[in-house]
């Protein structure tokens, strides 16, 4: 994995974070205001910096979420962001949908001012994780998840669970035991319906 310092991420990936605490939206502005992500307007409110953003300052920014206000604030992020995403009319399965996160993922970041996706071949810049299929049983309703990028495992679970709901409303997701934030290389997220 790349060091975090030379990635960076979309505010398109940024703003389902304000949606999220839009009951608390000073909140959101002080934090992404204290991160360097915004800059106070003067009304309440706070304006982008930039269109791309240091991804180390973003995690840094989630840090402070969590710490402040806990982990369920960091699902419920993860779980805005699959909400107010757009989708390609070709996805109408859970299992597409929860395989075209990794794609959503990388087209958010870039490496050096590159795209870590590549939109004509639709191929990926190694350096940041992946969302990935690891098994899929569709009789049995069950797909299973490895997800190994440098982000909270709590909004990852609102994200893949977020996205499972919105194609599968009845799905439920279980975060296997060896969690990345106890040392191991990958989360494991099993999701069913």
């Amino acid at each position: 994995m790349l060091s975090t310092s030379s990635v960076e991420v979309h505010r398109n990936g940024v703003l389902p974070f304000i949606v999220a605490f839009e009951n608390f939206p000073r909140l959101a502005h002080r934090i992404l205001v204290q991160h360097g992500i915004c800059v106070d307007d003067g009304k309440g409110g706070a304006s982008f910096v930039d269109e791309w953003f240091s991804l180390r300052d973003w995690l840094a920014t989630l840090a402070s979420i969590k710490r402040e206000i806990g982990p369920n604030a960091l699902y419920k992020c993860g779980e805005s962001i699959m909400a107010n995403a757009a989708f390609p009319p070709d996805l109408r399965d859970v299992q597409a949908a929860l395989a075209s996160i990794d794609v959503a993922y990388h087209a958010m970041h870039r490496l050096g001012g590159r795209l870590m996706l590549d939109p004509k071949d639709g191929t990926t810049l190694e350096g940041i994780g992946h969302y990935a299929l690891a098994r899929a049983s569709l009789p049995d309703r069950r797909i299973e998840m490895n997800v190994d990028t440098p982000y909270d495992c709590a909004a990852e679970v609102g994200m893949v669970l977020g996205m499972a709901k919105r194609f599968e409303p009845r799905a439920t997701i279980t975060h296997v035991p060896g969690c990345r934030i106890e040392g191991a290389p990958r989360c494991t997220f099993v999701v069913e319906w």
